[in-house]
């Protein structure tokens, strides 16, 4: 509910990492790699609903060199090996 009445104000990017007054914890920032975030969704609609994201901004998957490709999906796949083993 809380985002469904809240104003619309732009908090920001919550991918950029730079930013000094916003604290991980405070945007739910589970792991900072050097080419990945996974973030926990504050507005979940099931347990476990976590988004990996490149931190370099780019308009699509196609755009990421073949590096910053294989670090997404990796970490996609340690962060389902975590969960697994957290909720058994």
């Amino acid at each position: 509910m809380e985002y469904i009445l809240s104003d619309g104000s732009d908090p920001g990017c919550i991918f950029c990492t730079d930013d000094d007054h916003i604290k991980e914890e405070d945007r739910l920032i589970l792991f900072l790699g050097q080419k990945t975030v996974v973030i926990m969704n504050k507005y979940t609609y099931i347990n476990g609903h976590l988004l990996v994201a490149p931190k370099r901004h780019v308009d699509g998957l196609d755009k990421l060199s073949e590096e910053e490709s294989l670090d997404l999906l990796l970490m996609g796949r340690k962060s389902i090996g975590i969960l697994k083993k957290v909720f058994k």
